[in-house]
């Protein structure tokens, strides 16, 4: 029985890898391309939709936010790369009347290699981010957003002439968790359909420049893009 499944399992991993795909599970855009010791910093902008288990000040239990970034990465050995985000920035159009925010945004996370075969690398990745909007009207309605997504990831590394590209494709556990504040009362929701996929490629562009871009589905499309130079 051991011998049956494992030869099934030879035979579904050669049929990734001769299609030139992969299974991924990823917390953000990743280093693909970055050698050991080696640092990246760039700009990322993701977007989260998610459906949470309590009703909102509107009624609705879907909540939808924006977050640019500055990131970090740096490549600590072959198997483990680490990174930073941070932000802070205005909202130009405030949804509710009368409010005035300011948001200040932090993340951080990790990938770490442990398999790689032919051009096929094996990670686990996590990723947290933990964002405030402060509102700096008289009604000091403050919100809170975290996030946390855990994972494994497949990747197929290839070259098209003198590009480089990476692809994946796979599952995910996406957490979300939103906090309104005000001076009279504190309301947490957490986001429900937190199983679900991903898919996106890297691209290194000349000797420095990586793109790299996914979408996260929990039960919403939430695209991610990021860009980047390699120091």
């Amino acid at each position: 029985m051991k011998l049956i499944l494992i030869n099934k399992l030879k035979y579904f991993l050669c049929l990734i890898f001769d299609l030139g795909l992969t299974i991924n599970i990823i917390a953000q855009t990743t280093g693909t391309f970055m050698q050991v010791n080696e640092i990246e910093a760039g700009f990322s902008y993701k977007i989260f939709q998610r459906e949470f288990d309590k009703e909102f000040v509107d009624g609705s239990t879907r909540a939808r936010w924006d977050i640019p970034a500055i990131y970090g990465k740096y490549k600590i050995n072959e198997w483990l790369s680490v990174n930073l985000e941070g932000a802070v920035y205005f909202t130009l159009v405030n949804l509710i009347p009368g409010r005035n925010y300011i948001n200040y945004h932090m993340g951080g996370g990790y990938e770490a290699l442990f398999y790689k075969f032919n051009g096929i690398n094996l990670h686990s990745v996590a990723q947290f981010d933990y964002n405030v909007n402060y509102d700096r009207s008289e009604y000091k309605y403050h919100k809170k957003q975290q996030f946390l997504i855990l994972g494994l990831k497949i990747e197929k590394i290839f070259e098209i002439e003198d590009l480089k590209m990476g692809v994946h494709i796979g599952s995910a556990y996406v957490y979300n968790k939103i906090t309104d504040e005000s001076p009279n009362c504190i309301v947490s929701s957490e986001s429900k359909y937190n199983f679900g996929a991903t898919f996106g490629f890297n691209m290194l562009a000349g000797e420095n420049i990586q793109i790299a871009g996914q979408v996260v589905y929990a039960y919403y499309f939430q695209p991610q893009l990021a860009i980047g130079y390699i120091f």
